[in-house]
Parts: structure tokens; C-alpha cells; sequence
């Protein structure tokens, strides 16, 4: 999504959260570079939302032990991780399991999905 779809929708009261602002899997990059990303996206999103953001996603689903820390010093209070399914609540904050959503899917097969999740 470029910057003017992302603040359309946010004044449609769409919700952003940071996904890394190159979308790079983070297992390729130092933590130096990790952070950077981190604040960028972050950055950015809030930049086009004019909301704050404390909410990320990793691409790709790739996470490491790095990720939940340098999210928190970033600023972030809530991180999708690696994990797929259902969160509970056991769960940390910062590394929640997701549930993947695609656009080529129809209503009725989300409404599964989410059901088969709550199993």
C-alpha cells in the first residue's frame, strides 16, 4: 500500500501497525538495523495515519529473540510474531501468534478460518 492509500483508509477509520519499513525479514539484518526499522515504519505510519502506532507485524512471519526487545525500546506495546493460530491469554504482548488473512479469500472462508482457530 503507498502513503495516500494508508491515509485514506486510516480517515476511513482504518487501524495501521508498523511492518518494518523496507519489509525485509528481520533474520537478515543486525540489531542495529532491526531498531532502525522498527522506528521507521513506526515513523512512517504515524506520519501518514497522524495516529500513534504501537503495533507491529513481522514480514514474513520470521522472528528472533531480538524482535520483542527492540520492539518494546521502539516503542511498541503489541507484536504479531512467528507463531500461527489463536492467542490466549498466556500470551506476551509483544509476540502474539497470528491468523493469516489474504485477500483472495471470500467472507465465508475468514468466518471458517476464525472458527477453526476458537476450536
Amino acid at each position: 500500500m503507498d502513503a495516500g492509500t494508508v491515509r485514506r483508509l486510516a480517515g476511513e477509520g482504518a487501524f495501521f501497525g508498523g511492518h518494518m519499513a523496507t519489509h525485509r525479514a528481520i533474520d537478515g539484518l543486525s540489531s542495529s538495523d532491526l531498531a532502525a526499522e522498527l522506528l521507521r515504519s513506526r515513523m512512517f505510519v504515524e506520519r501518514w495515519t497522524g495516529r500513534p502506532t504501537t503495533t507491529f507485524a513481522a514480514p514474513f512471519s520470521v522472528t528472533d529473540r531480538r524482535l520483542g526487545r527492540l520492539a518494546r525500546e521502539c516503542g511498541y506495546r503489541t507484536g504479531f510474531g512467528g507463531r500461527h493460530g489463536p492467542a490466549d491469554l498466556d500470551c506476551d504482548p509483544i509476540d502474539l501468534p497470528r491468523i493469516e488473512i489474504r485477500g483472495d479469500r471470500s467472507l465465508d472462508d475468514f468466518v471458517a478460518i476464525l472458527e477453526a482457530a476458537l476450536e
